[in-house]
C-alpha cells in the first residue's frame, strides 16, 4: 500500500513510520497559486474515478500511466473553525475547500466498487486496516 499527499505526513503516520509520497511524484506537477492546485489532476481524479471492472477504463489508466487509489483520507479545510476566528473575507476565501470535496464526490461515485473514503480530522488506523486486510495478494 503507498500514501500520498500534497503537504508532510501528519503525526499519526509518521509515528506509524508510515511512507508517504508526495502528490508532485504522483502527478509530475507542482503545487502552484499558493496551494490552491495539488490534486485536481487527471492522475489523481482517474485514479479515483476508475472503474476496476470496466476494460476500457483500465486500458486508460495504462495508457496514461494513471495508478488506481483504493484508500483516500481527506482532512478538509478547517472552514468553519476560520469561520470563528476572523471575518476576513481573504482567509475565509482561502479556507474554501475545492481539492478535498471534489476527491470525496469522484471516491463516493466509484465507493461501492473498489474505493473506501474517510474524512476525519486525524487519520484513522481503521481504514488503512482494512484496506490492507483486503487488498489483493
Amino acid at each position: 500500500m503507498r500514501f500520498f499527499q500534497p503537504v508532510a505526513p501528519p503525526r499519526p503516520l509518521r509515528e506509524a513510520d508510515i511512507t508517504v509520497t508526495d502528490v508532485s511524484s504522483v502527478t509530475g506537477f507542482p503545487e502552484i497559486m499558493d496551494g490552491r492546485v495539488k490534486t485536481l489532476h487527471p492522475k489523481i481524479h482517474g485514479g479515483l474515478l476508475a472503474r476496476r471492472d470496466n476494460e476500457a477504463h483500465q486500458a486508460a489508466m495504462k495508457a496514461e500511466s494513471i495508478e488506481g487509489i483504493d484508500l483516500l483520507v481527506v482532512n478538509l479545510y478547517p472552514f468553519e473553525a476560520t469561520l470563528a476566528t476572523t471575518k476576513d473575507r481573504t482567509s475565509l476565501i482561502e479556507n474554501i475547500d475545492i481539492g478535498g470535496p471534489a476527491m470525496l464526490r469522484a471516491a463516493a461515485k466509484t465507493m461501492s466498487l473498489s474505493l473506501l473514503p474517510a474524512t476525519q480530522p486525524i487519520m484513522p488506523p481503521s481504514p488503512v486496516k482494512f484496506r490492507q486486510q483486503e487488498a489483493p495478494a
